[in-house]
């Protein structure tokens, strides 16, 4: 997973990057930024970054600007704003079709946490689907299994089994 992280304080990218990087469970690249307009440019070279962490204020191109551009170019990139502006208080620059997810500062660990955990139950039913599979039993390797010193259940879904007897 690929995270680009766009604040104009360094510190506050640091901080993020340091989140990001202990708390996902899934392999993540970060890359900085530090103005919408230096964003841009990741964007327009690097078309796989899955995620844009981007603070609303800063002097060299505003957050509504990188939306702009995600939206203009039809991305999958999803925008996760982290400021103090909230898309409550912006509605007409962040509608909430645009935004993933909202960070507000000053709480960026309880905010990095619950985006790690929505990106996680995204990916859960994918990773899900994956490990299932159908395996055809025939009824004869079934009656073979009764001399074995347990019982033998079947999934029919999550939380319906059949006991064979």
């Amino acid at each position: 997973m690929k995270i680009l992280i766009v604040d104009d304080e360094i510190e506050i990218t640091e901080i993020i990057e340091f989140l990001v990087q202990d708390k996902f469970i899934l392999k993540t690249e970060t890359i900085l930024a530090c103005s919408g307009n230096a964003a841009i440019k990741v964007l327009e070279k690097m078309k796989d970054i899955d995620i844009c962490i981007c603070d609303h204020n800063m002097p060299d191109g505003m957050g509504t600007e990188v939306l702009n551009y995600l939206k203009k170019e039809n991305s999958k990139t999803k925008f996760v704003l982290c400021s103090t502006v909230t898309p409550i208080d912006k509605p007409k620059e962040y509608p909430s079709q645009s935004i993933y997810y909202s960070i507000q500062k000053p709480d960026i660990e309880s905010g990095v946490d619950k985006l790690v955990k929505l990106v996680e139950k995204e990916m859960k039913p994918m990773a899900k689907s994956t490990k299932d599979e159908f395996i055809p039993v025939s009824v004869q390797v079934l009656s073979l299994m009764d001399m074995l010193p347990a019982d033998i259940f079947i999934r029919m879904s999550d939380n319906k089994f059949i006991k064979c007897l």
